[in-house]
């Protein structure tokens, strides 16, 4: 599994969610905006194309530069021997830098200019990551190559297993505001959170040891085991499920109790 580095926006790849570190994993409505893959992880072809476009910007501003001290010079023969030694560093490309290393890379930057609100969402889980002392994240937009179908389909068979071993789940509710009285009244509509009507709820739900709900401004909403009867009412889900480590209780429900609670959670199944 690939895991988001909070501090370098990068992706680290971890053969198990066994063997990887403590993690917070997001569960989320997906947007007309998100982070994508690419949007962390560069290919070799775009990182390719991306130092070649360095390079000639590069060369584009020093050739304007000695263009520069051409102008109204009178060049002497040590003038001719630092502009050569120019021209050869560009060819070469040794050249000294004076900026600094950027804290992300740089296609990084570029996707968060271009996605200001897709970011928000991650960086908002990045800030809970950081300061419960959690160094990584795990995103289903931006931590599975979906170009590969051996890794998505490894990765939609672990699903179940990466939710429940997580340090953390939080439920990123962005249609939802805290407000007084039901504390998942709606924006602009007093109906419940279109995150409720996902295909993926019931495992995301329940497979958790506890589950974090936080608003569209990333205010706590609370947690599930402390919400237990509002979402038992909202999802037909029983509540001793939602209590914290519920799930073990799922192996002792009968098949009808099963039935009925994964019917009442995909009524509405085919949206992320």
């Amino acid at each position: 599994m690939r895991l988001l580095n909070i501090k370098t926006l990068r992706l680290e790849w971890f053969h198990s969610a066994d063997d990887a570190p403590s993690y917070v994993i997001l569960s989320h409505r997906w947007e007309d905006e998100e982070v994508l893959f690419e949007d962390v992880e560069e290919r070799p072809e775009a990182r390719k194309l991306r130092t070649l476009q360095m390079k000639l910007e590069e060369t584009e501003r020093r050739l304007e530069a000695l263009s520069s001290r051409f102008e109204g010079a009178t060049q002497t023969i040590d003038d001719s021997d630092r502009m050569e030694s120019d021209f050869t560093n560009i060819e070469s490309g040794n050249h000294s830098s004076t900026s600094s290393t950027p804290k992300q890379p740089a296609h990084v930057r570029e996707s968060q200019e271009r996605k200001p609100k897709a970011w928000a969402k991650v960086l908002g889980c990045c800030r809970v990551a950081e300061l419960q002392g959690i160094s990584y994240v795990w995103i289903d937009t931006c931590c599975i190559d979906k170009n590969s179908s051996s890794e998505l389909s490894e990765s939609i068979n672990s699903m179940f297993a990466w939710y429940r071993k997580a340090s953390i789940c939080i439920a990123y509710l962005s249609d939802v505001t805290q407000a007084g009285g039901n504390k998942f009244e709606r924006r602009r509509r007093p109906e419940n959170s279109d995150w409720f009507s996902r295909g993926w709820t019931l495992q995301e739900l329940i497979a958790p040891e506890d589950v974090w709900f936080f608003d569209s401004n990333w205010k706590c909403i609370g947690i599930r085991s402390e919400l237990v009867d509002e979402l038992s009412k909202i999802t037909g889900i029983e509540e001793e499920l939602l209590r914290c480590n519920g799930v073990e209780r799922l192996y002792s429900c009968s098949v009808a109790a099963r039935m009925s609670c994964e019917f009442s959670s995909l009524q509405s199944c085919g949206s992320p």
